[in-house]
């Protein structure tokens, strides 16, 4: 079964408890998610899914059901072959070439270490999947023009889960489990502990093992008789002539397309900046204190950008640096650096290769050699080498034994982990993106059946599997998922810092390098909300992490004395004033469309609107409406923020202030070629670069900024398509924002996120429901809208609403007044467009603007 149409992505309609739903969200995915019963019906082309029976029809296959047999099928058969191979492995040879000749089936079933169903009833939602795994249907709408009907179906299952098979080792084995950081509770990337111990399998450890991992652990720090220095970098100093010509170099080498896509806050140029700001520091260490031990170990994510700038620029004209490549290893690739006069070895080892690395004897001694040059050896890794519990002490002189490995005394913690969900890479062949697929589904579904998230979020998430990568942002920042992020963040780092704590000898003091983006991960963790956890574990961590925690917690009491006295608590009131402002002004062009001649109104409006585009933070008018504040710690942009909206400086950020990046809005848009020219040409800026220390309050940039960013990049993009557009009349004038020339046709430009877009789906007992960000006031308010522009032209109108980005393809809905699904732009009035660009490819339209520009200018 190959070949499926339906047309349930685009009518939705199904009747149940809470009667019949007429269309699907107004905001989705041309992913389908149902719980609601389907049913299969054998056509001559196809097999058609359904929501509903059709007795004239006949009698249909329930999809699930029948889907379900087929998986029940395959787990029987796997069951079968695998005990086969146990008892009887001459049988199963033999019955395995006689049913699967011809076939990969074979080569998949080995890949299986076991298999093994557990056959007790679980109680609970939670237990039937870490017992059972889960199976999915995904249901994709392929929006195809000639067969609109058409539809992709894929299945994604996971029948034994990590959990189970360690409930089943254990059933028969004593089974040691050997990490520093299991004990830290939560959801994603960790086994679920407490269903483990539910089962009776689980030996917690008990006072007399704390006893004994302390008492170790006492004896090393007796040992080593080092001291941990924790310190925090804050990238290049631009009061310094050299380093902000470092600084300019690496914004102009970040814009080539082989460096890598920015995708919002500027991270990949601050991997470089980080790494660059680390042999400036030790240069400094090292005119201090010549005779010091410098060797370094940095995480980070990726190295892909350093490695970018070391292989394509190793000489920069202006003789910022110089760079060599080694070649005579091909374990790890080595380069030497001289930076103002000193000398660095810089290695990279790829976590990748560890293992490879690890176990040979020319490789280890390739990399040992490197320290018995004279200057400073940087190491540079990724995280996921820490997780491999990859150690890489050195030997530090020629004739030295492996007695006297030494470790690391610089380690850097440059970056937050960030793939906690894994992304989709086009090398990747078809198994290894099905893998991927059905881990990150796995990690979703724990956190839903733990009750971390909603349904809602859980089956708004899932419609975007094939686009996993914002899952990693939402789970960083949202509410709901931000401690489960935390103690992954934590156990990274636990992790990463112990490859530097492994030698039981005098070792010299250390020094722990954070990133201004992980130290509030410390002092967020070394808060009173997470006493218990810190203390329940406070038997166990090694002496070096006891310091770190002092020391974060130090640091945490000292920061939170400096913003008392140092915030600028200014912006508060400037921002109400602003809203207040705003507001009456909002009700004169109410009154306004309602026939008053207020002609001031849509004239400050439209001034507003123009200012802000193109950042005139002198104008009197934006001044007069408390559109524009200042503050001393306002750079380009970047303003840290607490959540009473005061001010700080960028060092004193803590575990509750955020960044508030102000150049997001137009991250997308400058990467297209059309709507840049336009804005170029209109005097729009395009990002906030100047010097001075004023900006937009957050409620101008939200309300005016961001409204008025998105109506004109639509305007260039219809504009570029050939679509001409006229002034609109008083009476409509903010009814939508551009009319259609020669036509009563109104497009209202939208520049919502994906995850504001979800939010439309949300039942009103969701936390995060928004009385005008749901589905009931959206269509509620196109419909008056749509009344008001007929009424005003005496003839059926349309409105027009297009999103300016979405990270997903979405599709392309034509509906009628009354919101019922039509096939064409001719029978629609009201028409959505859920994104014009794609949000990773901005110079690069999404599928339905295309059609839906096609249909407009054949219309």
């Amino acid at each position: 079964m190959n070949h499926f149409t339906s047309l349930l992505p685009r009518d939705g309609g199904y009747k149940g408890k809470k009667g019949v739903r007429r269309t699907p969200a107004i905001f989705r995915t041309q992913h389908t998610i149902s719980t609601n019963p389907l049913y299969l019906y054998q056509t001559e082309r196809s097999f058609e899914l359904v929501a509903r029976p059709d007795p004239v029809r006949g009698k249909p296959y329930s999809a699930l059901r029948f889907f379900g047999t087929v998986s029940y099928a395959c787990q029987l058969a796997l069951s079968l072959f695998k005990d086969l191979e146990k008892e009887d492995p001459v049988i199963h040879r033999e019955m395995v070439r006689q049913c699967f000749r011809g076939t990969d089936f074979p080569e998949q079933m080995a890949r299986l270490s076991h298999y093994a169903r557990i056959d007790e009833t679980p109680l609970t939602t939670r237990e039937s999947l870490l017992e059972g795994g889960y199976s999915l249907y995904d249901i994709k709408d392929l929006q195809q023009i000639t067969d609109r009907e058409e539809v992709e179906v894929h299945h994604y299952g996971m029948s034994l889960t990590p959990e189970a098979i360690l409930y089943t080792l254990a059933q028969h084995n004593l089974v040691f489990g050997l990490s520093a950081t299991v004990d830290i509770p939560r959801q994603v990337h960790n086994f679920d502990l407490d269903w483990l111990e539910q089962k009776q399998v689980l030996i917690r450890t008990d006072d007399e093992d704390r006893a004994i991992v302390r008492q170790l652990n006492q004896e090393k720090a007796d040992a080593r008789k080092n001291h941990i220095h924790l310190d925090v970098l804050h990238g290049l100093d631009p009061a310094d002539s050299y380093q902000q010509q470092l600084d300019q170099f690496l914004q102009s080498v970040s814009t080539e397309e082989d460096f890598g896509n920015e995708t919002g806050g500027g991270h990949l140029k601050q991997r470089v900046r980080l790494f660059f700001s680390v042999l400036l520091w030790i240069a400094k260490r090292v005119e201090e204190k010549p005779d010091g031990d410098y060797t370094s170990l940095l995480f980070f994510t990726t190295f892909k950008q350093i490695k970018f700038v070391f292989d394509r620029y190793p000489t920069p004209d202006d003789g910022l640096f110089a760079i060599t490549k080694r070649e005579e290893t091909h374990w790890f690739e080595v380069y030497d650096i001289v930076m103002r006069e000193r000398h660095f070895t810089v290695v990279f080892y790829n976590a990748q290769l560890s293992k490879a690395v690890r176990h040979s004897r020319e490789a280890q001694r390739a990399f040992d050699s490197l320290f018995w040059e004279p200057q400073p050896v940087i190491v540079v890794t990724q995280y996921l080498s820490a997780g491999n519990g990859v150690n890489l002490q050195y030997l530090p002189h020629k004739d030295s034994d492996d007695e006297d490995r030494r470790d690391f005394t610089i380690i850097g913690l440059l970056e937050r982990p960030y793939y906690y969900f894994s992304p989709l890479d086009g090398d990747q062949t078809a198994e290894d993106q099905a893998a991927t697929l059905k881990e990150n589904i796995w990690y979703l579904a724990k956190l839903f059946f733990s009750k971390a998230i909603s349904e809602q979020q859980f089956r708004q998430l899932l419609s975007t599997l094939n686009h996993p990568d914002p899952w990693n942002n939402l789970y960083r920042s949202h509410a709901d998922t931000r401690i489960d992020a935390l103690y992954n963040d934590i156990s990274t780092f636990i992790q990463a810092l112990g490859r530097i704590e492994r030698t039981w000898k005098k070792t010299p003091d250390q020094t722990v390098l954070l990133s201004p983006e992980v130290d509030p991960r410390f002092q967020m963790f070394c808060s009173p909300a997470f006493d218990e956890v810190r203390e329940e574990r406070e038997a166990i961590i090694s002496e070096n992490l006891r310091q770190v925690f002092e020391q974060a917690s130090a640091r945490r009491s000292h920061i939170a004395r400096q913003v008392r006295r140092d915030k600028d608590s200014r912006l508060w009131p400037q921002n109400e004033q602003c809203r207040s402002t705003i507001g009456q002004l909002l009700a004169r062009i109410a009154g306004l469309r309602q026939g008053k001649d207020d002609q001031e109104a849509r004239k400050l409006w439209e001034h507003l609107r123009m200012a802000a585009l193109k950042h005139d933070f002198k104008d009197e008018t934006l001044h007069r409406f408390a559109c524009v504040a200042d503050s001393p710690y306002y750079q380009k942009g970047l303003l840290v923020l607490t959540p009473q909206m005061d001010c700080l400086p960028m060092e004193l950020r803590q575990h509750d202030s955020f960044p508030w990046d102000m150049n997001m809005l137009y991250r997308t848009i400058r990467l297209n070629p059309v709507i840049f020219d336009h804005f170029k040409g209109e005097g729009y800026e395009l990002s906030f670069d100047h010097p001075n220390k004023e900006f937009f309050t957050p409620y101008c940039y939200q309300a005016i900024l961001a409204g008025a960013i998105g109506e004109e990049a639509i305007r260039a993009l219809l504009l570029h398509e050939g679509i001409s557009f006229e002034p609109m009349p008083d009476r409509l004038f903010e009814v939508a924002d551009m009319k259609l020339a020669g036509r009563p046709w109104y497009l209202d430009g939208k520049h919502y996120s994906d995850w504001t877009m979800g939010r439309f789906a949300l039942p009103p007992t969701d936390p995060a429901w928004h009385p005008k960000l749901n589905d009931e006031h959206f269509k509620r308010r196109a419909q008056e809208k749509l009344e008001a522009i007929s009424c005003y032209h005496g003839e059926p109108g349309k409105l027009i609403y297009i999103n300016l980005t979405s990270h997903y393809p979405r599709p392309l809905d034509y509906y009628t007044c009354d919101f019922r699904p039509v096939e064409s732009f001719a029978e629609a009035s009201i028409i959505v467009v859920q994104g014009a660009l794609q949000q990773d490819a901005a110079a690069l339209p999404q599928h339905a603007f295309e059609v839906f520009c096609r249909d407009l200018k054949r219309a």
